[in-house]
């Protein structure tokens, strides 16, 4: 629903954020850390994940042993990343397979995985999900 009246935005300046580390995954201080998009979840990088499905994040801030379970990770960002929270569609939400990709606008307040058939614009890269805050999007 379109904002009515103006209204706060909590916007938050990232240079360290914690992601979840893959179960059956190792991560080492330092080590460069990418978000598969295939299963909205933090790994090494790796040989053998889809190329396409992989979105940066950075590097590994800490060593982590996640082969018996997901645990989350802190990671030290490629660079500082500045994110707005938006509300997420309830039609076609926003979810954690989508850290990475594009977002489009549904309204002035509200971000959408869906371009909903090339009407709606891009309006950054989603970063974060919560059920409470919504979308973390870096604006573009």
């Amino acid at each position: 629903m379109a904002l009515t009246k103006g209204v706060g935005k909590r916007t938050e300046m990232w240079r360290y954020r914690q992601f979840t580390l893959a179960s059956g995954k190792k991560a080492f201080r330092n080590g460069l850390a990418v978000y598969d998009q295939s299963v909205g979840k933090m790994i090494p990088a790796e040989t053998g994940a889809s190329q396409t499905d992989l979105f940066c994040l950075g590097l590994f801030a800490e060593d982590v042993d996640a082969t018996s379970a997901d645990k989350l990770c802190n990671v030290r960002l490629k660079r500082e990343v500045e994110v707005t929270w938006l509300k997420n569609d309830v039609t076609n939400p926003v979810t954690a397979n989508d850290i990475g990709k594009d977002v489009y606008g549904v309204d002035d307040e509200t971000a959408s995985i869906s371009s909903a058939t090339s009407t709606r614009s891009v309006i950054g890269k989603a970063w974060a999900i919560d059920a409470t805050r919504g979308v973390a999007v870096e604006l573009s």
